[in-house]
């Protein structure tokens, strides 16, 4: 036990101040504290050692007199019913060439009361020894405790997104494996994606390449074929020494907590700890947040697999929108694949994220989905439109956003569909907005839009080339579409030729090379 003496050092020196007596505290190890104010060191003689000694090996009061001091008293400090340390009581007034006799008690008469004073201070230091133990100890729970709800935090706002991920998973399992301070955590999942293992990098038993993901999915099977024959929701193993299944499965002894993921009786996989500290032991909050974690990964998983089912539906409503559309216009079938995957090309260059290429994805299959109210008459007009006709086709912007605006997963895309016949000059529709106004997606799909139309045939004219169609959009640059973006598919149009001379040259080497094969 370590004595935290600084707690009575003002007592013992404001006692010495009111009574005839200094005091010190001993330990094995030999005196921690001394209320002498004359300056010497500590006391270490051989004889009040030998004293101390003897007052904690016997663990009772004792009293003597020795060279130096006319009485000497020492109690002994317990601490859980073992005795730890002494408080020794001398007289102030030393006398360094006394010869030790009767004599020497003459000025401290009453021994049973110097007993009882020393006996209440040791009971009065020892119940303070206590309390700071029992507070020392209620801080390190609060301290974990404080951890478990740290990494629970994390785990909730992770899980905000609705949706599990494979870098959700990732992170889950590095945050536990630190928080819980442990040499391995995993999530596994059986028919998703997203298993993960987190191991500490550090450990001994974990130096060669690839032998945790080994170990975690022996204990995987093991855990499986346990949970079909004991239907257990968890498995805490202090020990995998006690246990013939799991001892085999590692060269070192282990302590394994492994929850089930499982929500609505669909059995996802598991959440598991691994350590190899058998020193410490998995605590019952871990236990219940390890399944709270794992009862959120299930709820995420099964959100997840609901949203991919809507959105397969959306992706079949969106097709089903864009056949309707193309079948009322045979000169424009393919135009929106088309501009959806140049729309992608240059969102590439653009280094745009994940979440903005998908939504430009849709936004550019989808931004003349108004059409579909668009009298066929009108559409496949051969010669120009009247003015009552070309006001028809100006509302497709229009009608286009109130069909989609009531889909949520289309919602973010629905500016861009209001937008993309606005002109970067401002003399564009519905609502003549110019330069950034226009939403980024709207103006991507503006020069897209407007180089598939030139080099596509129309019911009224015949397609021009990528030549052509790039230098009237160089021309329009800065009054109709955006002079910045123009420019980056400048470059999507040159590398794509660049590409397709490639081919066109490897296309040829390899019929090349098949007649000389055959001659």
């Amino acid at each position: 036990m370590i004595m935290h003496i600084e707690y009575f050092q003002e007592l013992f020196c404001g006692l010495t101040q009111i009574s005839p007596l200094n005091f010190e505290v001993w330990n094995g190890d030999g005196p921690v504290f001394s209320s002498r104010f004359d300056g010497a060191d500590t006391t270490i003689s051989s004889q009040i050692e030998e004293f101390s000694d003897s007052v904690m090996s016997q663990g009772v009061f004792r009293h003597t007199s020795m060279n130096g001091w006319k009485a000497v008293f020492g109690v002994p400090i317990r601490n859980n019913e073992q005795t730890v340390g002494c408080l020794l009581a001398y007289s102030k007034n030393s006398n360094k060439n006394l010869i030790p006799d009767e004599s020497a008690y003459a000025e401290i008469p009453d021994v049973k009361g110097v007993e009882m004073f020393l006996t209440r201070l040791v009971s009065f230091i020892e119940d303070k020894w206590e309390g700071e133990q029992e507070k020392e100890k209620i801080t390190e729970e609060l301290g974990r405790s404080f951890e478990d709800l740290y990494l629970y935090s994390q785990v909730a706002n992770q899980i905000k997104t609705l949706l599990s991920s494979n870098q959700m998973n990732n992170d889950l399992v590095l945050d536990t494996m630190k928080t819980m301070r442990v040499d391995i955590s995993f999530v596994n999942l059986f028919n998703h994606e997203g298993s993960k293992i987190a191991f500490n990098e550090d450990s001994l038993y974990l130096q060669f390449s690839g032998i945790a993901e080994k170990f975690v999915g022996k204990l995987i099977r093991t855990l499986t074929v346990q949970e079909k024959v004991e239907k257990r929701t968890h498995f805490t193993i202090h020990d995998s020494r006690t246990d013939s299944q799991f001892s085999k499965l590692f060269i070192a002894q282990y302590r394994l907590l492994a929850v089930k993921i499982t929500h609505d009786n669909k059995f996802y996989g598991w959440l598991g700890l691994i350590s190899f500290n058998l020193k410490e032991s998995f605590r019952r909050s871990e236990l219940r947040l390890l399944i709270s974690m794992a009862e959120q990964l299930a709820m995420l998983i099964t959100n997840t697999d609901l949203y991919k089912e809507l959105e397969g539906f959306v992706i079949n409503l969106i097709k089903s929108m864009v056949c309707a559309i193309e079948a009322k216009d045979v000169y424009t079938s393919g135009h929106s694949e088309r501009v959806s995957e140049l729309c992608l090309n240059m969102a590439e260059y653009m280094d745009l994220t994940e979440d903005d290429k998908k939504n430009l994805k849709w936004a550019a299959i989808l931004h003349d989905v108004g059409k579909i109210g668009v009298p066929e008459s009108i559409l496949c007009k051969e010669g120009p439109l009247e003015d009552d006709e070309y006001r028809k086709i100006k509302e497709h912007p229009k009608r286009g956003f109130e069909i989609l605006k009531h889909i949520k997963q289309l919602v973010p895309i629905t500016p861009s569909i209001l937008h993309h016949h606005e002109r970067y000059d401002g003399k564009g529709y519905p609502d003549g907005l110019k330069g950034d106004e226009i939403p980024l997606y709207a103006r991507i799909i503006a020069i897209i839009d407007t180089y598939d139309a030139i080099t596509s045939r129309r019911s009224y004219r015949s397609a021009k080339s990528s030549e052509e169609a790039m230098s009237i959009i160089e021309k329009v640059a800065g009054t109709q579409l955006d002079p910045n973006l123009v420019l980056i598919f400048k470059e999507v149009y040159r590398d794509s030729i660049v590409v397709k001379k490639d081919e066109q040259i490897s296309g040829k080497e390899k019929a090349r090379w098949q007649c000389q094969q055959l001659t």
